[in-house]
């Protein structure tokens, strides 16, 4: 899988690429162990993924790029977005863009560990499937418990918050929305 994070690309599929993503983790992260034993081709895979779970929220402003395939950069009030079809983004012209892409990376860095620690499975996608209607764990004497409703299968909406890691979460909190009507 190639790896494109051109920042407002119309074909990029990742916020951050391969050599970014390893140099945040391998400088911020204490315990980066799941990080370090994935191969090249998990690594890829997980920036991908952690990108999909970020489109996934709702942000405030609207896309700063008419023609860009992923939710950010983001144009807010008072900020005008580029307009027309360009096969090249520019780079981040406000101090206000250049921070935005530098917290939206950290947190494809810091959501893309998390999925390698999970071994790319997703247990709140899963646990519905199997029955499961609350889970919960414990480290020191290792307890675990689960329980497990009569009818199998997805009956909800899944918060895409539940799939998030904390600090990528974090991180992303200024930008996010949620869906809201406004009446006149």
């Amino acid at each position: 899988m190639a790896i494109d994070s051109t920042w407002g690309g119309s074909v990029a599929n990742s916020y951050v690429d391969l050599t970014t993503a390893h140099s945040f983790l391998m400088t911020f992260v204490y315990d980066n162990s799941a990080w370090t034993d994935a191969t090249t081709a998990q690594r890829e895979a997980s920036l991908a993924e952690a990108t999909i779970v970020i489109d996934q929220f709702q942000y405030v402003g609207s896309p700063y790029y008419s023609y860009q395939r992923l939710s950010f950069p983001r144009a807010f009030p008072g900020e005008s977005a580029v307009w027309g079809y360009s096969t090249n983004a520019v780079s981040p012209d406000s101090t206000f863009q250049v921070n935005m892409k530098d917290a939206v990376q950290r947190a494809a860095a810091y959501q893309a560990l998390h999925v390698c620690r999970q071994d790319g499975r997703d247990t709140d996608l899963e646990n519905p499937v199997r029955g499961v209607t609350s889970y919960s764990e414990a480290v020191g004497p290792v307890r675990e418990s689960a329980s497990y409703s009569g009818t199998r299968g997805l009956s909800g909406f899944i918060n895409p918050a539940s799939r998030m890691n904390a600090q990528a979460l974090g991180l992303l909190g200024p930008y996010r929305t949620t869906k809201r009507i406004f009446r006149a």
